[in-house]
This record gives C-alpha cells, sequence and structure tokens, in this order.
C-alpha cells in the first residue's frame, strides 16, 4: 500500500486482491479480510477506495508463460483476438476503477468508455506508453516477436478433459 501511496495517489484507489496458489491468501475468505483492510486504510486517509476479489488459480488466457500471455494480451487490445473472459476482467476492472474515481456515473457509462478506447486503439496505446515509460521498447506493442523473450520449446497442449493441471 505504500507505494501506491508514494507514487502520489489523491482522490482514488481500486484494488483488485487475488487468493489461490501464488498469492497471499490462499482462500476467499482471506482475500476478502484483506481487501476490506485495506480499503478501510486508505479511506482513512480521505481516499476513494474500492476493490475486486480475484482467483489466482483461474486462467484468464489461452496461453501461460510471461511473454506469451503479454503477446495475446496486446492481441487483445489490437481487437485481433476475443477473449470473453480477459474481456470480464478488463469490464470488471475498469468499470469499477471508473466508477471510483468518479470519471463514469454507472456501469453503462464506464463500458461505454471502455469500449470507445477499446475500439479506437487509445486503451492499446496507453498500454505501451506505459511499458515505454518502464523502459521497455516502444516498439512492444507493435512487434511484440520482436522484442520478447522465446522459449525453447512453444506447442500447443490440450486436454483430454476439464480439469485443473
Amino acid at each position: 500500500m505504500s507505494k501506491k501511496l508514494a507514487a502520489g495517489i489523491k482522490d482514488s484507489l481500486f484494488l483488485d486482491v487475488k487468493y489461490g496458489k501464488g498469492s497471499y491468501s490462499p482462500d476467499y475468505s482471506g482475500a476478502e479480510t484483506l481487501a476490506q483492510t485495506m480499503c478501510d486504510a486508505v479511506k482513512i486517509m480521505g481516499i476513494n477506495a474500492s476493490g475486486m476479489i480475484s482467483d489466482m488459480n483461474k486462467l484468464y488466457s489461452r496461453t501461460v508463460g510471461n511473454a506469451l500471455e503479454l503477446k495475446e494480451v496486446f492481441s487483445f487490445l489490437k481487437n485481433e483476438y476475443k477473449n470473453e473472459k480477459l474481456y470480464s476482467l478488463v469490464k470488471t476492472t475498469v468499470c469499477e476503477t471508473l466508477k471510483t474515481s468518479k470519471l463514469a456515473f454507472d456501469d453503462a457509462e464506464a463500458e461505454a468508455k471502455l469500449q470507445k478506447v477499446l475500439n479506437s486503439g487509445e486503451a492499446l496505446e496507453r498500454f505501451a506508453k506505459m511499458f515505454a515509460s518502464l523502459g521497455a521498447s516502444a516498439e512492444l506493442a507493435s512487434n511484440p516477436d520482436k522484442i520478447l523473450p522465446k522459449a525453447k520449446v512453444v506447442k500447443p497442449v490440450y486436454a483430454d478433459e476439464e480439469g485443473v493441471i
């Protein structure tokens, strides 16, 4: 939380608190307690806060691995690839952030703003600028294959049945 406050947030903060393997809390109830505690702490400082709880055990993409997942996100932001799970996560995050920030009055207005930036390419442009500000190549969004590292082995793996690996 101190990093977020040190970054200079003044008006609002939206938190995505995760649970599951690899997260602070292995279960939903622990994440819920953490989210509430963090929101309460920020509100004491006069900052409007809200959050959501998401399951780290769920896959939101069809790929696994940082470079492949990032490439998939760029494809999504370019409107070259549709993924309902990813869209649902993005929609929830963006809509709640816009409402918490008072940049949208309700879900309908927030989703209209989301669609506008996705359709216009502005979401991709801003994402690319964020990466560039962190030292990544300006070409990352437009040519990820040139910039991102390649795994020694990349191959499709298909499940015979539903389940967890």
